[in-house]
């Protein structure tokens, strides 16, 4: 399905911290001043910074979206050894892997590394950016709970590092999506924005409410309608028109489409009502 280009989708995103948010780091660090469980960061030209990492958006937009999927009958395997798509044709896969990919084939959903500030400011404006979302970091204590006794249990404090505020900047891209795909995108952001999805860790504890903000919607495609990728067509793509809906601007392919404000509302209902039966 990734041999001929039919069009780019790329959400411009804002995540704002709702609540305490953590994605906790990798790194052990036995240092006895040190936080137990700390913000993930990652050393940039700007400074030394705290981030979202690609990979922890990925996993609770899959998971949501599997959710939504297997409540409207779709098929969608369990990703284990013995009980997954294990297929290397798109057609024949779930629908969670079709959009997310397997270890058969890439994803159609990539995301980017989202960052305390935009990609096209300036350095200056980064490592401000930087040095201000730090005071949004605080150290919360924690105990642990025995779950026989409901009570704390002996010995078990712990410290978490938690943002809670700023905003982090980053893009989500598709490549060649099915129509149902890019509509699972918007309303998965619906309902993080809702709180039914949470990301992060300590979720069970408070933590991991965000709102995610789409600042624009950018589709590079061939001409002036879009043409989405079709598994049951034997042209493989389903085309919207896109002459009435907006004026297009010069792109990488023939024509680009930028939506923002309400034109993102609009395109989301032009998605809504043109699904048909997938």
């Amino acid at each position: 399905m990734f041999d001929k280009l039919l069009n780019f989708h790329r959400f411009e995103l804002k995540i704002i911290p709702q609540t305490a948010f953590l994605i906790r780091s990798g790194n052990d660090d036995i240092e006895p001043n040190k936080v137990d469980m700390e913000f993930v960061r990652v050393d940039t030209p700007y400074g030394r910074t705290v981030y979202i990492p690609g990979s922890s958006l990925k996993g609770p937009f899959r998971n949501h979206v599997s959710t939504l999927l297997k409540g409207i009958g779709k098929n969608v395997c369990l990703l284990e050894k013995d009980n997954n798509c294990n297929s290397k044709q798109y057609e024949d896969a779930c629908y969670a892997c079709r959009m997310f990919g397997s270890t058969e084939f890439a994803s159609i959903v990539r995301f980017e590394d989202f960052f305390p500030y935009r990609l096209n400011a300036t350095p200056e404006e980064k490592s401000e950016s930087i040095k201000s979302i730090e005071k949004y970091s605080y150290v919360r204590h924690g105990i642990k709970i025995d779950r026989k006794t409901g009570s704390a249990s002996s010995r078990a404090l712990f410290d978490a590092e938690a943002i809670v505020g700023g905003e982090f900047f980053g893009t989500l891209v598709m490549k060649n999506p099915e129509i149902w795909q890019v509509a699972m995108i918007f309303k998965a952001i619906e309902d993080i924005n809702l709180g039914l999805q949470k990301i992060g860790g300590m979720k069970s504890r408070g933590f991991g409410k965000v709102k995610i903000y789409i600042e624009s919607v950018n589709v590079e495609t061939l001409s002036n309608e879009i043409s989405f990728f079709d598994p049951k067509s034997n042209s493989k793509k389903r085309i919207i028109h896109l002459d009435s809906y907006m004026k297009p601007s010069g792109g990488l392919f023939s024509e680009s489409y930028k939506f923002e404000d309400q034109q993102i509302e609009n395109y989301k209902t032009m998605l809504y009502k043109n699904l048909g039966d997938w």
